[in-house]
């Protein structure tokens, strides 16, 4: 009996396999003692305590992002940070974290309300902007269908979101109300006319890239021709301030071809597009548009050349 018993305790211990296991171990062991031994009162004599036991805390949720986000076990270190936030009140550095970490993870609404807590806080930091902004354009609803027509409104018009099994197994409240599609798109070019603004001289041009991006989401889905003519045209300029800025950003050349071909400029489009790939030769997004842009013009031979090189080097295009 006193063998099983013995038995049985063994086999219930984690026994480090590799440094791998041993490191994540030691951090997980640091992480329980950090918060656990976190001074929570905020009365000043407290400070200077409290300070040192939060520095600890976050040295240690650092070193684990670190270590997770090398195995892809970005639910972990969502978690680690979520336990956190009970010491972090009004820590930017700790909710912009988490954000990020739920972006990762998938659970991109939720990361959506974190990150505008953390636009409360810092309401003039840029990264937080373009966070938004990404998060709404890429994530929130269902990214191809957003190249198809939406409704324009109505009951029928609700959106497609974006949901990974995790989300829906563990964080989405059924009574959750979420924007409409149209609201989280003027939100958006909100988000980013607030970031350019800021005239930062390293993130300014992505801020005019994301500015249109939004621009021609909402003009695909707008009804009325000249509001969408005036939208494209508002993109396309925004996107050429964006290359005069940062010239060898073959995603502002990208976008500005796919925009130049609603207008049915397409000697244009094919310019920039040809640009792009000069500077980027191996995405196969430029490529797929050039083929289209080149059977516009009618120039069969050199779209299939495109095709040709297209299907070789990505067969699942």
């Amino acid at each position: 009996d006193d063998n099983n018993n013995q038995r049985r305790t063994s086999q219930s211990l984690f026994v480090p396999q590799d440094v791998d296991e041993e490191i994540l171990l030691l951090l997980l062991l640091g992480q329980t003692s950090t918060l656990n031994e976190a001074v929570l009162d905020w009365q000043a004599e407290h400070e200077g305590q409290r300070e040192r036991s939060h520095q600890a805390a976050y040295n240690i949720l650092a070193l684990l992002s670190i270590f997770l986000s090398r195995k892809q076990a970005f639910h972990i270190i969502a978690d680690s940070y979520e336990q956190a936030l009970r010491f972090s009140f009004e820590h930017f550095q700790t909710w912009f974290n988490y954000g990020l970490s739920l972006i990762s993870s998938g659970q991109s609404f939720r990361a959506y309300l974190i990150l505008k807590e953390c636009l409360r806080m810092q309401p003039k930091n840029i990264q937080v902007y373009l966070q938004l902004a990404k998060i709404i354009l890429e994530y929130i609803y269902d990214f191809p269908s957003l190249f198809e027509t939406f409704p324009s409104s109505g009951e029928d018009g609700q959106p497609l979101y974006k949901q990974t099994l995790y989300q829906q197994n563990n964080y989405l409240n059924q009574h959750e109300q979420r924007p409409k599609f149209m609201d989280l798109i003027d939100e958006a070019i909100d988000y980013c006319q607030q970031a350019a603004k800021l005239e930062n001289p390293l993130l300014s041009a992505r801020s005019l890239v994301l500015l249109a991006i939004a621009k021609s989401f909402k003009a695909r889905q707008t009804s009325i021709h000249n509001d969408r003519q005036t939208l494209f045209q508002s993109a396309i300029h925004d996107l050429r301030d964006s290359i005069q800025i940062d010239p060898y950003d073959s995603i502002s050349h990208f976008h500005l071809a796919h925009n130049l071909s609603f207008l049915n400029q397409t000697e244009e489009a094919i310019q920039s597009i040809e640009t792009c790939l000069l500077l980027s030769p191996d995405d196969k997004f430029a490529l797929h548009l050039y083929t289209l842009l080149l059977t516009a013009q009618k120039e069969m031979p050199q779209a299939y050349t495109q095709i040709y090189r297209a299907t070789n080097d990505y067969p699942d295009i």
